[in-house]
């Protein structure tokens, strides 16, 4: 079980330096991430 932080989404949805970083891990490491209930509503603002 990986709990997966907000900043790796945003990296990605804001295209920063490391967003190929951040897609490789999650391809990666699908079937075990996990998100909270607070990072979500956080990745959406």
């Amino acid at each position: 079980m990986i709990l997966a932080d907000t900043n790796i989404f945003l990296e990605i949805l804001l295209k920063q330096k490391k967003s190929d970083i951040c897609k490789a891990f999650l391809d990666n490491n699908s079937s075990s991430l996990f998100i909270s209930d607070f990072s979500l509503p956080r990745i959406s603002i």
